[in-house]
């Protein structure tokens, strides 16, 4: 199970509440497949945005939505107050 403290993430790319509009993915919830699609295009074209691991965190304000491509585990988080979507890669600890 995927839980605080087990798992390190790595932020690998960031869409913003305008981008999401301008692309029609709002509601977040209903486009979460093509927010993944696009987040994951951001990551591959721009390496350098990738950040160093840190510890796994939820809170309360955040949805979780959990991918995993050719072994590799992603989670795309959507703030709910703010509409922002981040990809993070995730490894166990």
């Amino acid at each position: 199970m995927i839980a605080n403290g087990n798992y390190m993430q790595k932020e690998i790319a960031y869409c913003g509440e305008s981008e999401l509009e301008a692309m029609d993915y709002l509601p977040v919830r209903g486009n979460m497949d093509e927010i993944f699609d696009h987040l994951l295009r951001i990551a591959s074209d721009n390496p350098h945005l990738e950040n160093e691991w840190g510890e796994y965190h939820k809170s309360v304000y955040q949805d979780n939505y959990y991918y995993s491509v050719d072994g590799i585990e992603y989670l795309v988080q959507h703030d709910i107050v703010t509409d922002t979507c981040v990809l993070y890669e995730l490894k166990e600890k």
